[in-house]
């Protein structure tokens, strides 16, 4: 298994190119999978006679019964020692952090949750086919060292958690503009990690962010991960964006 990962600051369109994204690559020959489609694979491969059965229901309800599936395997698979060292890292980095232990415990539970669905793509996938999240481990670093309270953060740091996951073999960063982002996000409804910030706040988070990122992309850049920079500072309902940002991807994947 390969891991195609996403990165860019909150409202940049992670979601919303995913489908993009991922038919890009596919018109480049290449095979990906979404956590949808990872989902089906896991129950069909672990649960074949209930996947066949299920598959005479409605769409919504096969599609409730899977997720349930995935979830139950989540909740109960058991790691390896890498993905237990990786976790322990993990809790030591957020336990010295000085923020609301609300929020530490909301990391370490996407984070872990992450772990546990890569853990599952390890034994579906085949080695030639990729893995797509939109919100997977290097992203996941945004989450860990930014915040409003603080920007808790070295490279030194950032170095050793992105040593202990697996390099993707592509990293494709979003490039928006703070002002765009925050005009999408005021738009759509902020989203769980920033609720009761104020402008400000969002405001330096965006912008540690961007630190982040950087330090990030001077990281791979010495790996043979392939770095992709992506362009969307665009109004994204103009009738022709969709293909344009389809075309853009195409040319930038090697």
């Amino acid at each position: 298994m390969k891991v195609i990962d996403i990165t860019g600051l909150s409202g940049s369109g992670k979601s919303t190119l995913l489908p993009l994204i991922k038919r890009a690559f596919e018109q480049k020959g290449l095979t990906i999978v979404t956590e949808k489609e990872l989902v089906n694979r896991l129950v069909k491969k672990k649960y074949y006679l209930i996947y066949i059965i299920i598959n005479v229901f409605p769409l919504y309800v096969k599609n409730r019964l899977f997720n349930k599936l995935f979830k139950y395997n989540i909740q109960n698979i058991n790691l390896k020692p890498k993905n237990l060292k990786l976790q322990k890292m993990i809790l030591n980095i957020n336990y010295k952090r000085n923020i609301p232990e609300f929020d530490k415990i909301k990391i370490n539970n996407w984070i872990s949750i992450l772990i546990a669905k890569v853990s599952i793509a390890d034994t579906c996938l085949r080695q030639e086919e990729y893995l797509l999240l939109d919100e997977a481990f290097v992203h996941r670093a945004l989450s860990l060292f930014v915040s409003k309270e603080e920007l808790s953060f070295s490279k030194e740091l950032l170095a050793e958690y992105l040593k202990n996951i697996k390099n993707p073999e592509y990293l494709i960063v979003i490039i928006t503009s703070i002002n765009e982002c925050k005009k999408r996000l005021n738009k759509r409804g902020l989203p769980l990690r920033f609720s009761g910030y104020s402008i400000p706040e969002i405001s330096k988070v965006l912008s540690n962010s961007i630190r982040v990122i950087d330090c990030i992309i001077d990281y791979y850049t010495n790996t043979n991960t392939k770095i992709l920079k992506l362009d969307n500072n665009y109004e994204f309902n103009a009738n022709d964006t969709k293909d344009q940002i389809l075309e853009n991807i195409k040319k930038i994947i090697k």
